[in-house]
């Protein structure tokens, strides 16, 4: 399987996660005011695009790595531990025909929070309408966090836009929102074996998941954060590399365990009754 990366950033985003979190330091006990972007003193605005590509486009030449103990992974900024759990609203009305990810969303969200030793946490938050700020073409932010299908160009399946917070000549990159977008173009499957003509759509969540909670591309193969997905296959578990990744960003092994969920039933994978879009 070849591999291609599809990101557009407003400024360069680092290869790995360093320092302190939360920008200007203030003195024990004094509240540091934030703007009306969410920024504290010191920080700017970025936004930056990541997507997951189906691998029969991918450019030819592009290297992997096959060591599976090499560490790969890549970190781009993390939730403050102020905004854990991070809410994540879904936009039943732009479900497609006969396709949900709506099950798919809340057993991702279980799925990366059941890596041992981190304190990542993330809970659904409700449907959310759909509008301006909701996609990733609208460049804009509306401070919610959304998960929707839309047309994407025919080499994406899913593609996610992250907004940061970022300290101007350091590493540190405090997430602010993001919102996911999961093509409408594709033959999807939540099927416990995927049709060789089908994508797997647990799958291509629990990847775009994986850059809103921070996490970028890696080059080792057999992993959720690699950068394509070929029709037929499956990565419904982390792997040592995604796990890793995910420490660094989070790490506490102090932090409770939590007990990865099933998938949910097949019904969970179609279009939902239209009530549920006005919750």
């Amino acid at each position: 399987m070849r591999w291609f990366s599809a990101v557009v950033a407003v400024a360069a985003l680092s290869a790995a996660l360093f320092g302190i979190l939360g920008g200007a330091q203030a003195s024990p006990g004094a509240a540091v005011a934030k703007d009306a972007d969410g920024l504290l003193p010191g920080e700017v605005l970025e936004r930056a695009e990541f997507a997951l590509i189906d691998a029969r486009f991918a450019p030819e030449g592009t290297a992997l790595a096959e060591a599976p103990d090499l560490a790969m992974f890549t970190a781009n900024g993390r939730w403050a531990d102020t905004a854990l759990p991070v809410p994540v609203r879904y936009v039943f009305a732009t479900d497609p025909k006969e396709v949900s990810a709506f099950g798919s969303l809340l057993w991702s969200l279980r799925r990366w929070e059941a890596v041992g030793g981190q304190k990542l946490r993330a809970s659904y938050a409700g449907a959310f309408a759909t509008g301006p700020g909701v996609t990733c073409t609208d460049r804009t932010r509306d401070n919610v966090n959304t998960v929707s299908f839309t047309k994407l160009d025919s080499k994406l399946l899913g593609t996610t836009c992250v907004f940061f917070a970022n300290v101007p000549g350091t590493q540190t990159r405090r997430i602010l929102e993001f919102d996911m977008e999961l093509t409408t173009e594709a033959t999807w499957s939540a099927s416990e074996t995927t049709a060789p003509s089908a994508f797997d759509l647990p799958t291509v969540v629990l990847h775009e998941m994986g850059h809103a909670i921070g996490l970028g591309h890696t080059a080792v193969t057999g992993t959720v954060m690699q950068e394509a997905l070929a029709p037929g296959t499956q990565f419904r578990v982390p792997a040592q590399d995604d796990r890793d990744g995910l420490i660094s960003l989070y790490g506490d092994a102090a932090a409770p365990t939590v007990t990865p969920m099933a998938l949910p039933p097949a019904s969970f994978a179609t279009r939902r009754l239209p009530a549920l879009a006005k919750e």
